[in-house]
């Protein structure tokens, strides 16, 4: 009996045991507690503008566009200004002289940053330069190239220069590790710096390249992730005149604190960057970033090889898009062709048999039919000939099994793009051109 009584008596301690350190372990731990802050005791506060309409102090700003256009140009432009009070190109009045603070990671510092700012008139003495910070652990020191990671050293940065304006050029540069394409990793370093421009007053504006893909909306054409853009209150962009030779424009595609500015334009020639006095209107700014439009001899060659390719028929696009490539055009300029030639969409089957085909407007031979025993094809994910079908193919046409098909079809549309085999694509065609 003494001896079942010590075992329990110890079971006993233990559990006591565990529970004092599982009290000890939650007494260390933070409490999580909401902080409020009620709206009526929130002051209001107009923006306070660097460059009125483009550049607001305590914000994020972004400047992107394709290599070659002048976006250093422009940066520079903006802090010689700042540095001088000189007026803006638009005409707008210029702030006291205030101090810039650059990081470049493509510019030479000697032999490009400072010769331009001199030809842009700025007052040097209040331009400082940023490109490393120092380590120190213990009784070593080290030096490393700066990253956006480092929100502290670019806040300590800002207070002792006293800048007003920040340049990072460009954005990439300076990510670290981070993904660039991850919505989380890149938030995680926008936020800090968002952060720090509020706390200091500065202008914080960012360049960044654009994505090659000229279908996606401006807006969504900056390289990488949209947490870079939905992180700036402006986004500006440069174009290419397509009118005019050495013109480019200086465009807004995001404006959260005001109405979007006009589009200014603005030329480089012999190394000095000009800006044009007037304002210039009836810009699209989304067909400026879609991308030059194709040559003429480009446009009659895709006419010619677009109704050579569908003289003898009906062809399915997935052949199709594989015919473009090998012929080394661009499937945009095909589809320019395919409206020009008034080129018209079938699609043959329903659910998982069915397929897309281009024919031409005049042409006699019909689609051919889906037989019931073909295997899966493949489908080429296509808004327009999707639409098309959805017009012009009411339930009732549809046979009377259809309902044993997928019920969301733009669901079924895609899966089959993704899982269907590459032999099966060269079966069907081998069979279509028979």
């Amino acid at each position: 009996m003494s001896t079942i009584t010590a075992d329990i008596r110890g079971i006993l301690d233990e559990q006591r045991t565990a529970v004092a350190r599982e009290a000890e372990t939650a007494s260390r731990q933070p409490a999580i507690r909401p902080v409020l802050v009620r709206l009526a005791d929130v002051k209001p506060e107009a923006v306070t503008w660097i460059w009125p309409g483009r550049l607001a102090a305590g914000k994020l700003a972004i400047l992107c566009g394709d290599p070659g256009l002048g976006k250093s140009w422009i940066t520079l432009d903006v802090a010689a200004r700042l540095s001088s009070g000189r007026d803006w190109p638009d005409g707008a009045a210029g702030t006291a002289p205030a101090n810039a603070l650059v990081l470049s990671a493509e510019d030479g510092l000697a032999d490009t940053i400072r010769p331009r700012l001199d030809a842009l008139g700025a007052d040097v003495s209040r331009v400082h330069y940023l490109a490393v910070v120092r380590c120190a652990v213990k009784e070593h020191t080290s030096e490393r190239s700066i990253r956006l990671s480092d929100a502290g050293a670019v806040e300590d940065a800002i207070c002792e220069t006293g800048a007003r304006l920040v340049i990072i050029d460009p954005v990439s540069a300076y990510l670290g590790s981070a993904d660039s394409h991850r919505d989380a990793e890149v938030r995680g370093l926008m936020a800090p710096l968002a952060a720090v421009a509020e706390r200091t007053g500065a202008a914080i504006l960012g360049v960044m390249h654009l994505a090659k893909s000229a279908q996606r909306p401006a807006i969504h054409r900056a390289v990488g992730s949209i947490a870079f853009a939905a992180a700036a209150r402006t986004v500006l962009a440069v174009a290419a005149d397509p009118n005019r030779e050495g013109r480019r424009f200086l465009a807004p595609v995001k404006a959260n604190l005001s109405a979007a500015p006009p589009v200014l334009a603005y030329t480089l020639t012999e190394g000095r960057l000009t800006w044009e006095a007037d304002a210039v209107s009836d810009v699209d700014v989304e067909a400026l970033l879609s991308g030059p439009t194709p040559a003429r001899p480009a446009r009659r060659q895709a006419d010619t090889w677009l109704r050579d390719v569908l003289a003898a028929g009906p062809v399915q696009v997935r052949e199709l898009k594989s015919a473009v490539r090998a012929a080394g055009l661009a499937w945009r300029t095909v589809e320019e062709a395919k409206h020009r030639l008034g080129v018209e969409t079938d699609r043959v089957g329903y659910g998982a048999s069915g397929r897309w085909y281009w024919r031409l407007p005049d042409a006699t031979q019909a689609a051919p039919k889906a037989a019931s025993g073909d295997a899966p094809a493949v489908y080429d994910d296509e808004p327009e000939e999707l639409a098309h079908f959805q017009r012009s193919a009411p339930k009732a046409a549809m046979p009377r099994d259809a309902a044993a098909y997928d019920a969301d079809y733009e669901t079924a549309f895609c899966r089959a793009a993704r899982t269907a085999e590459r032999a099966e694509v060269a079966r069907m065609a081998l069979a279509f051109r028979g």
